[in-house]
């Protein structure tokens, strides 16, 4: 079964591909950027919404360039990602005025962002640490304040959005992006010693 497009995506399909593509255009994206995507099995429409606007965002409105942007997602939507990089921006220009507000991609922009802050504490937090010679106890301290904190505020983005879902996979990652910026902290402090 094909999963539809959300009124955005109707929208920039609209405004981005003539009549004589627009329904390929819509086949592509119902039946091929969809829930067959690598984990996104259970997503709608509106969660699919970021994907594909990158999907159409790198076609330029060429049916050719989407192809090949749906056959990337297809592969693995990582390098999508990557290649279109933030949508954001570039909803706001295409749709303007007309552009509806999407709840549940909302709630991932600030997800992400929360994400960042707290990647961004623990690894000032170590490194600042690490410099000043501090006891195990007051980083173990600051580890536990910190993923407090990220996962109170994830909780809270989680619960005004009604994402609840998602907040597994964010509680089973969190211990490796904490570690990974504890690392990164640890290994900064170390060059600093070194070099001066």
């Amino acid at each position: 079964m094909a999963l539809p497009l959300s009124p955005n995506i109707v929208k920039a399909v609209e405004k981005l591909f003539s009549d004589m593509h627009k329904e390929e255009v819509v086949r592509l994206l119902t039946e091929q950027c969809a829930e067959n995507l690598q984990n996104c099995k259970n997503e709608d429409e509106y969660e699919l919404e970021d994907l594909r606007f990158r999907v159409l965002k790198l076609s330029e409105g060429n049916i050719e360039k989407l192809r090949d942007a749906v056959r990337m997602a297809n592969e693995d939507w990582r390098d999508l990602m990557g290649a279109a990089g933030s949508v954001r921006k570039y909803r706001r220009e295409l749709l303007g005025n007309a552009l509806e507000r999407n709840v549940k991609s909302d709630a991932v922009w600030y997800c992400q962002v929360w994400s960042i802050l707290g990647l961004f504490a623990t690894f000032t937090s170590f490194l600042i640490l690490n410099l000043s010679n501090a006891s195990v106890l007051q980083f173990v301290a600051i580890v536990l304040s910190i993923a407090v904190i990220d996962a109170i505020g994830m909780l809270l983005i989680s619960r005004l959005f009604g994402i609840m879902r998602d907040l597994g996979k964010y509680i089973f990652l969190a211990p490796l992006r904490f570690w990974f910026s504890y690392a990164l902290g640890y290994l900064s402090a170390s060059l600093i010693r070194f070099f001066y």
